[in-house]
């Protein structure tokens, strides 16, 4: 406040926004009463909650698909590209037993809210970059599962293909 007389200039030591004030000007306040909270928006914690018996399976996660209510797509991340691991909790909470895995994405749009709910799906699996058809589009020819690629026009190229 620098308005009157004997006034106190606050500085943050953070860079962020104004997203609560606790104090009023003239108003008298305490040792360790919270007088503002200030947020980064343009960076976000989202915290998943992971049910004790999963934990073990979630302890390295690749990445996660996360749904925000209003976003017609889930946010596709991957630790180490459009996301960051901050880390993997090792202390079962008593009352949820659960295990807190957080990690930081960009939010240059405002698209995430401070404390919304969301839903979060972990990879927890090794990613592997394969090509995908449709099941329906591989024919089993004498025992080999084959699929037909178009080259052109009505010219089709038999291929036969591994499925997994």
């Amino acid at each position: 406040y620098q308005g009157g007389a004997g006034g106190i200039t606050l500085r943050a030591p953070i860079d962020g926004t104004l997203v609560a004030v606790n104090a009023a000007p003239g108003g008298g306040v305490t040792d360790g009463h919270v007088l503002f909270h200030i947020a980064r928006l343009d960076r976000v914690w989202i915290e998943a909650r992971v049910p004790e018996s999963e934990a073990p399976r979630v302890a390295r996660p690749a990445g996660a698909d996360v749904e925000v209510d209003g976003l017609d797509t889930p946010l596709v991340l991957e630790f180490g590209r459009s996301a960051r691991l901050v880390g993997v909790g090792g202390v079962v909470d008593p009352v949820s037993r659960t295990v807190p895995i957080r990690f930081e994405v960009a939010n240059p749009h405002g698209r995430l809210n401070i404390g919304a709910a969301v839903r979060v799906r972990l990879h927890t699996g090794d990613t592997v970059r394969a090509l995908t058809v449709p099941a329906s589009a591989i024919v089993d020819d004498q025992g080999v599962s084959t699929v037909f690629v178009q080259r052109g026009g009505e010219s089709f190229e038999r291929r036969a293909v591994e499925t997994t």
